[in-house]
């Protein structure tokens, strides 16, 4: 599940997820409001998704 920030910069998302016992994050910022932070933060869930067969 995703976390979101807003900086000085715009909004940023960190999303946190489990590999072979150990956590990695995805992080990005940037984003001009929340809504597309979150848009993104779901492209990037899916493609994590994608990538690692849970």
């Amino acid at each position: 599940m995703p976390s979101f920030k807003k900086l000085a910069i715009g909004w940023q998302y960190q999303i946190s997820y489990k590999v072979a016992k150990k956590y990695k994050t995805k992080r990005a910022n940037g984003f001009l409001t929340k809504e597309k932070a979150q848009l993104a933060a779901t492209d990037m869930e899916s493609k994590i998704i994608q990538d690692h067969d849970f």
